[in-house]
């Protein structure tokens, strides 16, 4: 397993969330910054998927699906019910959080990184594919695929999903930096549903359940304000 590309990988990405963090938090976004902030999107997972087929292809000798994780899902009723109930706990916490003024600034600021293709434009079709196929598949092949399978061959459930959970909340740094903390049970609610599933196409589906959701309440609100 190569700790080199996942270091790399991850200190783009890194980089690149923490810069539209802080362009966010200090002015509004300019609409005309939307196509380079799509592309940057677009090469991330781009850069997840690229790195998610050569290691798994690696991790698998040859067998790129084995290496993934990729399998049929176990335990799917299991695996929906739970994956319905990690939206109604991330929406219970999100609310909560609400309450707290510091927090909802904060939250302010990610919303409108969020839902910044959902404004009645052109570009809801593209930031939808986006959200709900593309970062769902992206992030998951590379957290809960590849590097999870890897990782279990030698560690604990609970070591990995504490290690891909981490990774994986320290992408969302540049939604501000409070964020993260606030998807700390969608990290650990998508570890589980990957441990239950025994597939990464278990957590796919909880992820793209998740961003759906969010790119459904994001068009809501979009045409209610419109």
């Amino acid at each position: 397993m190569s700790v080199g590309l996942t270091v790399l990988v991850m200190g783009i990405v890194w980089l690149v969330d923490w810069a539209l963090g802080v362009v966010t938090l200090a002015a509004p976004i300019p609409a005309d910054l939307r196509p380079e902030l799509a592309l940057s999107a677009v090469a991330t997972q781009a850069g997840f998927l690229l790195a998610s087929w050569r290691q798994g292809r690696r991790i698998g000798t040859g067998n790129i699906q084995a290496g993934l994780g990729d399998q049929p899902i176990r335990r799917v009723r299991l695996v929906v019910a739970l994956s319905l109930l990690q939206l109604i706990v991330s929406g219970i916490v999100l609310t909560a959080a609400q309450t707290i003024p510091a927090v909802a600034k904060e939250m302010k600021a990610a919303e409108i990184l969020n839902g910044f293709f959902f404004d009645g434009t052109m570009w809801m079709l593209p930031g939808t594919v986006l959200i709900v196929i593309l970062a769902p598949l992206g992030e998951e092949l590379f957290f809960r695929g590849w590097l999870w399978t890897g990782l279990r061959r030698v560690w604990s459930p609970v070591a990995v999903s504490t290690l891909t959970g981490m990774l994986w909340l320290l992408l969302h740094v540049g939604n501000t930096l409070f964020y993260p903390l606030l998807l700390i049970p969608a990290a650990v609610m998508f570890s589980v549903i990957r441990h239950v599933g025994g597939s990464v196409r278990a957590s796919i589906l909880a992820h793209v359940v998740n961003n759906g959701a969010a790119a459904g309440l994001a068009l809501a609100q979009s045409a209610l304000q419109g």
